[in-house]
């Protein structure tokens, strides 16, 4: 049974009578919405940036094995960059350009719905995008830096 509320209108001496059994649910059900809206776009935000770091690092590694480990092909670049990237958006859509030159550089992008997990949120951010660029180091080619 509900709990109830007697108040005592002293001018006019009425008794007013509330039932208060369900306003805690209806509070919680006005609040929840937000509170999880708010909840899973901080873990949405939290993914992208873990997916970017990853992505700056997987251009940094593969940029450098390019300068020092004399990678010269694009396909082993490319394989190099994946195995340093997020598991859950290996096989999604990645744009990764290496450069072959007197400096190498290594530019990886992807959508940012890829590189999230709960993709059904709606956000509207431009594609993530990092670019590497190192010189060729002739002196350090074949390295111990090289696995």
């Amino acid at each position: 049974m509900g709990k109830r509320v007697i108040t005592v209108n002293r001018r006019r001496g009425h008794r007013i009578t509330t039932c208060r059994s369900g306003a805690a649910a209806t509070e919680f059900a006005f609040i929840l919405p937000p509170l999880l809206f708010l909840m899973f776009g901080t873990f949405q935000i939290g993914m992208l940036m873990y997916s970017y770091n990853e992505m700056v690092g997987s251009a940094r590694d593969t940029a450098r094995a390019m300068a020092v480990c004399s990678i010269v092909d694009a396909s082993e670049a490319t394989a190099h960059a994946k195995l340093s990237l997020p598991k859950w958006v290996a096989d999604s859509k990645w744009t990764i350009t290496p450069s072959f030159g007197d400096d190498v550089s290594m530019t990886i992008s992807v959508d940012p719905k890829a590189a999230a997990i709960l993709s059904y949120i709606p956000f509207n951010f431009p594609a993530l995008t990092t670019s590497v660029t190192m010189r060729k180091d002739p002196k350090q080619l074949g390295s111990g830096y090289c696995v």
